[in-house]
């Protein structure tokens, strides 16, 4: 079995740059670091919304689904 040669910190950065929810994600893209903060924090909510307009018990999927019958 191969041993981690990894410290426990780096291997929290790269996790950190592979989530889209954290501003690490954004600035290891070259973005600065208060617009890292608002792709990230925009991130959360834009998936929150998607979730809810595919959940049939939540109010937003009825009002999702008129904009297709139309």
């Amino acid at each position: 079995m191969a041993k981690n040669t990894h410290s426990k910190p780096a291997l929290d950065n790269r996790a950190n740059q592979l989530n889209r929810q954290h501003p690490a994600y954004h600035q290891s893209r070259g973005t600065s670091v208060q617009t890292a903060e608002v792709l990230a924090s925009h991130e959360k909510s834009a998936l929150d919304n998607h979730a809810n307009q595919l959940n049939p018990k939540h109010p937003t999927f009825e009002s999702s689904r008129e904009d297709r019958k139309k």
